[in-house]
């Protein structure tokens, strides 16, 4: 089932400001140099990851650049089974509403809304959340 996710206007003016050769879904693929703007992402339905883990992911967002691609989600992770995940792009998360923690063996960061996390390309981080996370993440993959 999907996920539906509340979070504040941090996204929104994210992804209204994006420009270049933005991308959104199938809009404009053939137009890189017009802007697009994804409406109603407040209401927007998030696939589960899977494996009985309580995490939710959706791109929004892509650049079909060859030198630097970047592809910008929403992600929502629950109380329940972590998440760990192994990074092959630099990745930058900004939390939206509740709260979450990443850890990746050395560190741990309790971030919480407007925290924004860098993870570089090769890292392997466990994500879990006492009650719920909603974020936005832009990643270069």
């Amino acid at each position: 089932m999907k996920q539906k996710i509340v979070w504040t206007a941090t996204a929104a003016f994210c992804m209204s400001f994006w420009g270049g050769a933005a991308l959104a879904q199938d809009d404009a693929k053939d137009n890189k140099t017009a802007m697009v703007v994804v409406k109603d992402v407040e209401n927007m339905e998030i696939a589960p990851w899977g494996d009985d883990i309580p995490a939710y992911f959706e791109d929004v967002v892509e650049t079909y650049s060859e030198t630097a691609p970047m592809t910008c989600a929403l992600f929502r992770m629950e109380k329940g089974t972590p998440l760990v995940y192994e990074y092959d792009y630099d990745d930058v998360k900004i939390i939206l509403e509740g709260s979450m923690t990443l850890e990746d063996g050395e560190k741990t960061i309790n971030a919480t809304k407007g925290d924004v996390i860098y993870i570089p390309n090769g890292a392997t981080i466990k994500f879990t959340s006492d009650d719920y996370g909603v974020g936005w993440a832009c990643g270069q993959r």
